[in-house]
């Protein structure tokens, strides 16, 4: 079993952005478990491939709003910018890519 979009990464819903990470989610672990030579290998490296993106899209919605010039600029294009630019490139294979030992 695997969890993805809000199960996993619980997202706040102001950027409404649960069911584009679920699917974001699902292309990139498909993509892991094709490319990879182990189940093991494509969960830790689907891992590392969606860390930096989930903590981008928590710093966003997991920080208190306190004034109406905060929400603003919340709210402005260039600071959602990396949540609609994002592209997954299906077709070229993934490699191993090494995890940091925890």
């Amino acid at each position: 079993m695997v969890l993805v979009g809000d199960a996993a990464d619980l997202t706040g819903p102001s950027a409404g952005q649960g069911a584009s990470i679920a699917l974001e989610d699902g292309v990139i672990l498909a993509k892991c478990l094709r490319d990879l030579p182990s189940v093991d290998d494509a969960y830790r490296v689907y891992q590392q491939l969606r860390v930096e993106r989930i903590k981008q899209l928590l710093n966003l919605t997991q920080t208190p709003v306190r004034t109406l010039d905060e929400a603003k600029e919340n709210a402005k294009p260039n600071t959602r910018a990396f949540l609609y630019a994002h592209e997954i490139d299906w077709d070229t294979p993934l490699t191993r890519v090494e995890t940091p030992s925890l």
